[in-house]
């Protein structure tokens, strides 16, 4: 896979990620345990082969200020994420996606139910081969926004660079 394809799959994963904002519950209901934290914390990113490292110390009380949630499933991995800016009252959940060819976390905005985050290492045989992030500038959706559909609004954001941040590295 090229650069170019890495990026083309990365934005027609994001226009899918725009049907997909009911699988929170559904992750969600599938974590054993809750863990905490002050700051994000488990980022796929950072996958080491076998598994998505914790990355700092977690709680196992929520911080009253900004707190970072996980769900953890029966192997301990993350597959759900809530987090809150407590002073602007602004609200994000996402979930995680562990499978032998991708290591996936998608992360909606609870006001637009639209996709903000998406953060993916492609897997070959347990070896990284590509990573792809793309994230909408502030967390949120601007007015400009307001009354398209899912995929107008991803069209419209892949047509407006400024508004998003992204990245695609390929591995050898």
């Amino acid at each position: 896979m090229t650069l170019d394809q890495l990026k083309q799959d990365l934005f027609e994963r994001f226009i899918r990620a725009f049907d997909e904002f009911d699988r929170i519950a559904e992750k969600k209901a599938q974590a054993q345990s809750f863990v905490y934290s002050r700051l994000p914390r488990y980022r796929v990113s950072k996958f080491d082969g076998k598994k998505i490292p914790l990355g700092d110390k977690i709680l196992f009380e929520a911080p009253e200020v900004h707190p970072e949630i996980y769900g953890l499933d029966t192997e301990g991995q993350p597959c759900y994420h809530s987090s809150e800016h407590t002073f602007n009252k602004a609200y994000w959940e996402g979930f995680y996606d562990i499978t032998a060819s991708c290591i996936e976390y998608i992360e909606f905005d609870l006001q637009s139910k639209k996709p903000i985050e998406i953060s993916r290492i492609l897997l070959d045989n347990g070896q990284k081969t590509g990573l792809q992030y793309l994230k909408v500038d502030g967390g949120d959706f601007s007015d400009a926004y307001n009354g398209l559909s899912n995929r107008d609004t991803a069209v419209q954001l892949l047509q407006t660079p400024n508004d998003l941040i992204s990245n695609v590295e390929l591995y050898h």
